[in-house]
């Protein structure tokens, strides 16, 4: 069974921002072990994810076993969690935020969608 929640991007009129969506994923069995995932090979080709994966190939990272896919699997990036998934969430979503090219377009469910976070786990 999948431990993942499904955030698509939208702003208050329920209009998709930009037809990506972000997963959220942490494990059942292994504490600590995240993926933040958002998906958008199906619009220009990315995919951006925050993981925690034990690959040996990137231990030479000095975050590792943190580390960034930054548009592409490839190009792998360091990368420090904040102090609490919440606040990684907050970092990650504002990431997002500052990429989104529309220019009426705002992520306005942040703090909304922490709030979910919260309820459910």
């Amino acid at each position: 069974m999948w431990n993942m929640l499904r955030l698509s991007l939208i702003d208050f009129a329920s209009t998709f921002v930009d037809e990506s969506f972000l997963d959220v994923w942490f494990s059942r069995r292994t504490p600590c072990k995240y993926a933040f995932h958002r998906e958008r090979r199906h619009i220009d080709g990315t995919v951006y994810r925050w993981d925690n994966a034990t690959h040996g190939k990137l231990r030479r990272l000095n975050t590792f076993p943190h580390y960034f896919h930054e548009g592409a699997q490839h190009n792998i990036r360091p990368f420090k969690p904040r102090d609490t998934m919440e606040n990684t969430l907050k970092t990650i979503l504002n990431y997002i935020k500052q990429r989104i090219k529309t220019a009426n377009s705002r992520l306005y469910s942040t703090l909304g969608l922490i709030k979910i976070l919260r309820f459910y786990w």
